[in-house]
């Protein structure tokens, strides 16, 4: 049991800095094309109002994992992309109740403004 919560535990925190290298990188990307010599107005501005939409989405991100953790999961990870929301949590031995799905679903469209039908809940075994 151990060992599994372990590898659940590794899951969380490699899925947490895979989401932040990537924004990273994405967000570098959108910088460099921002500051290009040869950049439109329309490129930067596209670029600084995507940079703008991951910070958003960031914080989103945030106050839902922290919002979960405190009403008793153990950990989970939230993706925020393309007005869906993607929240992965640890699976139980029986898996998720219909309580933690209300849970989860109820934090997840106060904290983003998104509906239920957005919602992709991942059980993490």
């Amino acid at each position: 049991m151990a060992d599994k919560d372990a590898k659940t535990s590794e899951y969380f925190s490699k899925a947490r800095l895979t989401r932040q290298t990537s924004r990273d990188q994405s967000v570098e990307l959108l910088k460099e094309a921002a500051a290009s010599d040869s950049a439109s107005q329309q490129t930067i501005d596209g670029a600084m109002n995507a940079i703008s939409a991951m910070a958003t989405n960031s914080m989103k991100e945030t106050q839902v994992e922290n919002q979960l953790i405190a009403k008793g999961f153990d950990d989970c990870v939230t993706y925020i992309a393309d007005n869906t929301v993607t929240v992965s949590v640890p699976a139980s031995n029986t898996g998720l109740t219909q309580e933690d799905v209300a849970k989860i679903t109820d934090v997840v469209t106060s904290e983003t403004g998104l509906p239920a039908t957005a919602l992709n809940v991942v059980e993490v075994k």
